[in-house]
């Protein structure tokens, strides 16, 4: 368990590493043109993904690189997510926001504030949470020492970093 563990969290980095740097690259082209890219061609960041598979299907994720692990997607006017494709913690993704989103939270205890890391578990069709959200929950507490938990939209999500 600790190896898998191990293995996982040094897989989680590198991802977290480059969430990162796509979300300076937003702020970067944000800058130069007065609105976020919808393309992961208009930022200067070379992504080693070259697959094409959704971790999530919404319409407001606008481009998407994957590889067998990891489906990075970017939602313009806040963040950049990166899916676990597969394994015990499919489903479980993590999130970088570029740009405050409800921040400070708003009455319904949601809001995401700039470079803020958040964990996030899918919820079923049904709108309840994932069957696996129990081990979503277990990968965010254990890796990333999240706490707070904020039910929104289509996501459960846990905070990891303030």
């Amino acid at each position: 368990p600790q190896y898998t563990k191990a293995v996982e969290k040094s897989k989680a980095a590198q991802v977290l590493g480059l969430l990162k740097s796509l979300g300076q690259a937003q702020e970067v082209y944000h800058l130069a043109n007065g609105e976020y890219a919808t393309t992961f061609a208009d930022l200067d960041v070379d992504i080693p993904f070259t697959g094409t598979t959704k971790w999530a299907t919404s319409s407001l994720f606008t481009d998407v690189r994957s590889n067998e692990d990891w489906s990075i997607q970017l939602y313009p006017p806040y963040a950049v997510y990166a899916g676990r494709l597969r394994g015990p913690y499919a489903g479980v993704a993590l999130a970088y926001y570029y740009r405050d989103w409800g921040c400070p939270p708003n009455a319904n205890g949601y809001g995401v504030c700039a470079h803020t890391l958040t964990c996030a578990a899918k919820k079923d069709a049904a709108g309840g949470v994932s069957s696996g959200v129990e081990k979503h929950k277990e990968y965010c507490k254990k890796l990333f020492n999240a706490t707070k938990t904020v039910q929104s939209g289509p996501f459960a999500y846990y905070y990891a970093m303030p």
